[in-house]
């Protein structure tokens, strides 16, 4: 059996544990700023979504339309008093990492969990018919493959970077 042996300068040595320390820190830092900066671009697509009334849901009821036409601050599916444009946000699901949405312990004006009328808004609930957004968007997200590899660009420039 051969065997190879190298020989460093203790300097050199040095030199190359601090490179690969810096470089699992940049790596290991990375891995979790990497979905927030994911987490953000899909909240910016879903509020400009919502925004420009890109979700073409009709009212429930023409009453229900002509009340929020003289109650409503804002028009359009998915507005009414902009409390979901409000608590839309990046944040951390506890075991999960980073999430684009609406954290559970989100409050519209009243008190009433955004949560919960967002996921009946979602998936509907027994007559009251679904308007989704949060699923149309996630897919319009997954085939933004430019901009997605552009996210994913940047973390491996900054890994890559590191080892200088």
């Amino acid at each position: 059996m051969d065997l190879l042996r190298i020989k460093f300068r203790d300097k050199d040595l040095q030199r190359l544990f601090r490179a690969l320390n810096r470089e699992m820190h940049v790596a290991s830092r990375e891995g979790d700023r990497l979905p927030y900066r994911h987490a953000v671009h899909f909240v910016n697509l879903l509020r400009n979504d919502v925004a420009a009334n890109r979700f073409t849901h009709p009212p429930y009821s023409p009453d229900y339309a002509r009340w929020k036409q003289k109650h409503a601050r804002f028009q359009g599916p998915w507005k009414k008093m902009g409390d979901f444009l409000e608590a839309l946000t990046v944040f951390k699901d506890h075991g999960k990492g980073w999430r684009g949405g609406i954290p559970a312990s989100a409050k519209n004006s009243k008190g009433r969990s955004i949560a919960m009328y967002t996921t009946t808004l979602e998936y509907g609930l027994h007559r009251q018919k679904k308007r989704p957004v949060f699923v149309p968007t996630t897919e319009k997200y997954r085939n933004q493959n430019d901009l997605i590899a552009r996210v994913n660009n940047q973390s491996k420039i900054r890994i890559k970077e590191a080892w200088k």
